[in-house]
């Protein structure tokens, strides 16, 4: 039992109470109301509260305890807040946690230094269970990611799918959009360049249509130039025919002498032809008008020539004494017609295009070439009043126009102070009285009349309700405006955003709106009448109320708003922002139109196929003039020291070898050229073979660079194509590189000697086309196939650098141009792919007006020589009508014919006439014979007979006695039907061309026999020929006079 004897103490001293009163510590339950004192009691304290608490009831004992434990609670309480608040105060606090801290640092460096000596104990157990762990964790781990897999494998393989066709767009987006895509980039997809079955059946089908076109092409030529010569033929058979006419139409003493004039001109020869003379009917007007045909034909079809010309003529940089500008522009539009039909159209509008490249080469910015009064705008102008335009005039702007012509009460005036005095001049009319307002105001006084303001506002009410009228109905004609506009607008904005990128649109939209309204639209709208667009006569308020609407539709089209000089009228200038939103979208979408080749169906090949050839008509001064100004301008027109070379070692371009051809121009103020007869010129090329184009070599060039850098990049990599290609070559590149060209250039695998197939052979034909690279088309093609890769890197490598003297790529970033257009066309196999089969329906298309063409020229080419046939025919029966009289009695002719009639052959058709060699000579027809034993004395006893039995064939027959041979005899003139085939014993001299053939015959008197064509002689004495020789050079005849005798003896 405890002692609580000294409870009331204690809890004093807890308590810390310490009063006078020795009372207040007692507790009243433990007071038993006795006054005992210290000194009577013989017992101890300790005995006495044991006594007590003894003798205390239980219960009043369990009081007591639950007193006690809630004073000590209450106790415990106070000292536990007392030390928490000493143990959260910050000095014992950070105390208590350092000594934790210290505390904790022993305890883990304790445990862990028993931990390492355990592991070290313990190192090789550990790693092995470590790695027995590891090895049964990845086991477990994979196994059941290999059983996941395997019960889902058919989604595992479309995720497959998915991620590397993810991957491969990526990568292929990749290499549409970079600007510079990385060569690994190409290598993953430059498989993607090789080609098909079907892409290589497709080469080979165009190429074999190619070589068609090529073919029927070069036979329609020859077809072409037969023709000629046949047209050649009839002009100088005509000619020929008409001259003998003339003189048989006299008759006496004056057919005598024509006779003998015509003669003396034969015996002189051709004269000296006029250089002015464009007729054709000499060698050398005939050459003359070829070669202005050529080269009309040069400048419509190769547009650098006059696009230069007329940029130098907008500088007044043409040089010439003589020349004269505004004959310059009238000239081109008479080499073009005007734009007649759609060839000349098509022409015009590519002189048009090289024309805006050239006179914006002269321009720094937009605003330059909008101030620019350039020569093509000039001639785009003149040539759009043709009927097509004057149509679409009428149809636009002829109910405008009519609108505010009729409507007589419309006054646009918009000049405030023409308003006023407009007004005062109706006031004193009205009033008969002098106004008064005064007589000269400003702009500002006129306004503030009250009467004045309110006619000002009225008429810009009005001024802006026609406008607008003007204007919806321009805009809703876009599908009426003529393609030529069109299409010259949409070039000169491709031009201007490649020159000038960084102009903004609206720079642009600009110079269209000058060109589209300003150039074009607007004339129409102000002289109406020269357009055809009204017949009425225009009355001055008429003509100012349209030229308010134009003035309104001008500032509309180029985005301006009235300024400081016209701020009267600044009230519309909201509206002129507006409406010119909506005419700006509308040039833009003017502008939207498709290309010329395409809308024309027009090509390199066009001339070739149609039937007619194309013919312009020109003046003799024109043409003069024009060859005069080529001439002097030759530094112009083909600039740069490269033309120069060429025409000092290749022979020229096409334009020099013209013009010297041509000769100097006889243009000048002292020659006397007609200008009131137009020539017509059958325009032809003055090249044999296919029009080529100038860039064609160049883009082959491109070509092989492109197909040989693939080959390359295919076997070795690298940051750049110069490092690739300046990289050491390895005996792994060899080897791949041997592996490749079996697959590449024979189309042979190891495997294909099991599968022989029709595919396996179109692989063989395929590989065989690729194995060969053109160098030099004079040159054998290089094989690819004995190339080593060294070689190859060698030879790409100079293609490249070739390409970069051309200018073409550079070698920036280590020629990755190249690399770039490598990615191009694996991008555009597709695109290549659809210009492929148009380019096999274009050549389809083609092939077939190719043969028709070449039907009409036979078909042509049979009605000439049917229609020369039918002439010489229809002259030689005339004539031998004229001369079947019965020939005088025993005189030369009658023992010619007796002896061919005895000899029982037929007397020929149209005649025969004996000569002998030295009447002949006497005649001037025979100059020499150059035969052995021979001489002049002797050529009394040579005869010479001249026969037709056929109309244009005449037969020349030759008799000597001492040139006997054996005893048969065929008579000299009679026409023998068993005739040896023809050999060539005519030959001309040195300036004829024709072909002659012989018939020998042997008989007792050994005779020579040579067949002349009429025709031909004909042409010989058109090329200027005045000699001709006969029988291997021994026999030498004067052409003109030989023609006369036989116009005398046959046609006549």
């Amino acid at each position: 039992m405890p002692n609580f004897g000294t409870l009331g103490v204690s809890l004093k001293a807890e308590l810390q109470e310490y009063d006078d009163d020795p009372q207040g510590a007692k507790t009243p339950e433990l007071v038993n109301g006795e006054d005992e004192s210290d000194e009577e009691d013989v017992l101890t304290q300790e005995e006495k509260w044991q006594q007590y608490w003894t003798s205390v009831e239980d219960q009043r004992l369990q009081k007591l305890i639950l007193c006690q434990s809630c004073i000590r609670r209450w106790l415990t309480i106070k000292h536990y807040k007392q030390m928490k608040e000493q143990l959260y105060s910050t000095c014992i606090q950070d105390s208590t946690v350092q000594l934790q801290a210290h505390i904790r640092g022993c305890l883990v460096r304790f445990r862990l230094g028993q931990r390492r000596q355990l592991y070290t104990e313990s190192i090789t157990w550990i790693w092995k269970f470590q790695a027995i762990c590891r090895r049964y964790l990845v086991q477990k781990k994979l196994s059941a990611k290999a059983n996941h897999y395997l019960n889902n494998m058919d989604k595992v393989i479309k995720v497959q799918q998915h991620v590397r066709k993810r991957c491969l767009n990526r990568k292929y987006e990749k290499l549409e959009v970079d600007n510079n895509p990385t060569i690994d980039t190409v290598q993953t997809f430059v498989h993607l360049l090789d080609d098909s079955e079907l892409d290589f059946d497709s080469e080979i089908n165009l190429e074999e249509m190619r070589q068609q076109v090529i073919e029927r092409i070069q036979e329609n030529n020859h077809l072409d130039a037969h023709i000629n010569s046949l047209d050649i033929q009839i002009a100088l058979f005509l000619r020929n025919a008409t001259t003998m006419e003339e003189v048989m139409k006299h008759s006496g003493a004056l057919k005598k002498k024509k006779q003998r004039i015509l003669k003396q001109q034969a015996m002189k020869g051709p004269s000296r032809s006029d250089p002015h003379s464009l007729n054709g009917m000499d060698k050398a007007s005939r050459e003359r008008l070829e070669l202005y045909q050529h080269l009309i034909y040069l400048l419509q079809t190769e547009p650098k020539y006059l696009a230069r010309l007329l940029s130098a003529l907008t500088l007044h940089q043409v040089v010439g004494r003589h020349t004269i500008y505004p004959l310059i522009e009238s000239t081109v539009l008479s080499l073009f017609g005007y734009t007649t039909n759609a060839r000349e159209e098509y022409l015009m509008i590519n002189l048009c295009k090289y024309c805006i490249a050239e006179e914006i080469k002269g321009a720094h910015n937009v605003q330059d070439f909008l101030r620019g009064n350039y020569a093509f705008m000039k001639l785009i102008v003149q040539t759009n009043r043709g009927a097509k335009e004057r149509r679409f005039f009428k149809k636009l702007v002829r109910p405008l126009v009519t609108m505010v012509i009729e409507n007589k009460e419309l006054d646009l005036e918009t000049d405030p102070i023409s308003i006023y005095q407009k007004v005062i001049n109706e006031e004193e009319s009205a009033t008969g009285r002098p106004t008064s307002r005064p007589s000269s105001v400003t702009a500002q006084g006129a306004l503030a009349d009250k009467e004045v303001r309110n006619r000002f506002i009225s008429h810009l009410r009005n001024v802006r309700e026609t406008t607008e009228t003007f204007l919806t109905a321009i805009i809703s004609s876009i599908d009426d405006v003529p393609y030529g506009i069109r299409v010259i607008a949409r070039e000169l904005r491709l031009t201007l955003e490649n020159t000038f990128p960084s102009e903004s649109r609206e720079q642009i939209t600009k110079i269209i709106g000058h060109f589209i309204y300003y150039r074009y639209m607007n004339p129409a709208i102000i002289a109406p009448e020269q357009y055809d667009v009204v017949d009425a006569v225009i009355n001055p308020v008429q003509r100012r109320n349209l030229a308010e609407v134009s003035k309104m539709l001008q500032y509309i089209s180029s985005g301006q708003v009235f300024d400081k000089a016209e701020y009267f009228i600044s009230p519309l200038n909201d509206y002129v922002l507006e409406a010119g939103d909506r005419f700006a979208n509308w040039f833009m979408e003017v502008t939207e139109v498709e290309s010329p080749e395409a809308y024309f169906d027009m090509d390199t090949l066009t001339d070739h196929t149609n039937t007619r050839k194309p013919m312009v008509y020109m003046t003799p001064m024109e043409l003069f003039h024009l060859h005069y100004v080529l001439e002097n301008n030759m530094d112009i027109l083909e600039p740069g020291v490269k033309d120069v070379t060429i025409r000092r070692n290749e022979g020229g371009t096409p334009l020099s070898d013209l013009l010297t051809s041509l000769g100097p121009s006889s243009f000048g103020p002292d020659q006397t050229i007609p200008n009131d007869i137009t020539v017509r010129l059958t325009l032809t090329s003055h090249r044999d073979d296919l029009p080529v184009d100038s860039a064609t070599w160049l883009r082959q060039a491109i070509f092989d660079t492109k197909r040989l850098v693939v080959y390359v990049i295919k076997h070795q990599s690298g940051p750049t194509l110069l490092d690739i290609l300046q990289a050491p070559v390895e005996q792994e590149h060899e080897s791949n590189w041997e592996k490749f060209k079996q697959i590449e250039f024979l189309g042979t695998t190891a495997d294909d000697n099991d599968n022989k197939s029709t595919f396996n052979n179109s692989k063989t034909m395929m590989a065989a086309k690729r194995r060969l690279l053109q160098l030099i088309a004079s040159e054998t093609a290089l094989d690819l196939y004995c190339c080593t890769f060294e070689q190859l890197k060698q030879l790409a490598y100079r293609f490249v650098v070739h390409l970069e003297r051309c200018n073409v790529i550079n070698s920036t970033k280590g020629y990755q141009d190249v690399i770039n257009m490598i990615a191009r066309d694996i991008t555009g196999k597709n695109a290549r792919r659809q210009k492929r089969t148009r380019e096999v329906s274009r050549m389809k298309s083609i092939l077939a007006h190719l043969q028709t063409k070449c039907d009409y020229l036979l078909e042509q080419g049979n009605q000439y020589e049917d229609y020369l046939n039918g002439c010489m025919t229809a002259m030689a029966n005339k004539t031998s009508k004229n001369n079947k009289k019965t020939p005088l009695l025993f005189s030369r002719q009658y023992f010619h014919i007796r002896e061919i009639q005895k000899s029982g052959f037929a007397v020929p058709r149209f005649g025969s006439y004996r000569y002998t060699a030295k009447q002949l000579h006497d005649r001037g027809i025979l100059v020499n014979i150059d035969y052995p034993g021979i001489k002049k004395t002797r050529y009394d006893r040579i005869a010479m007979v001249f026969s037709m039995d056929q109309a244009g064939l005449i037969a020349v027959e030759a008799r000597y006695a001492k040139w006997t041979k054996n005893k048969s005899v065929t008579p000299a003139g009679a026409v023998i039907s068993d005739s040896t085939s023809s050999v060539n014993l005519m030959s001309p001299s040195i300036s004829s061309t024709g072909i002659y053939t012989v018939n020998p015959t042997t008989n007792m008197m050994m005779g020579l026999r040579v067949d002349l064509r009429y025709e031909d002689l004909l042409q010989a004495q058109f090329e200027g020929t005045q000699m001709i020789t006969l029988l291997d050079d021994a026999v030498k005849v004067n052409l003109n006079l030989l023609i006369y005798f036989i116009n005398k003896k046959f046609y006549s």
